[in-house]
């Protein structure tokens, strides 16, 4: 989609909702959890990480493929 997500806005990131690291189409992941704090994603390389709200600079909401 090419615009950063704010910490703002990724508190608002619901489960399910598919991003990407840098808008790279090979370095996605889908939400699995959003608390006070952090998003907790699961990438697709099989690798679960929190990102915390105000690092979310370079996650954005991966576009959906035709």
């Amino acid at each position: 989609m090419g615009d950063c997500m704010t910490g703002e806005e990724s508190r608002h990131l619901c489960v399910g909702t598919r991003i990407c690291w840098n808008n790279s189409e090979s370095d996605q992941g889908t939400v699995v959890e959003n608390t006070w704090s952090a998003v907790r994603i699961e990438w697709d390389s099989g690798l679960t990480g929190a990102v915390h709200h105000n690092d979310m600079g370079e996650v954005e909401v991966a576009a959906l493929k035709a």
